[in-house]
């Protein structure tokens, strides 16, 4: 917490986020830049694991066409 407030600090840098690859299977990690996005927001990736164009979920990092993680 910054001092002085009752808010906890956020930090626009961004978090890491690990999904399936849904072409081969694997744990990929991807850094997201800034914060998180309302639940339709959905962020472009090339995939590390595959090469493929994959669509993450901004807020939950579920893949785009895909239940849960």
């Amino acid at each position: 917490m910054q001092p002085g407030s009752n808010l906890p600090c956020r930090s626009a840098i961004g978090r890491p986020l690990i999904f399936k690859c849904p072409n081969t299977f694997n744990n990929v990690q991807h850094w997201l830049e800034g914060e998180e996005a309302t639940d339709y927001s959905y962020e472009s990736i090339i995939c590390p694991a595959c090469a493929g164009l994959h669509f993450i979920n901004r807020k939950t990092g579920s893949l785009l066409g895909r239940r849960g993680k």
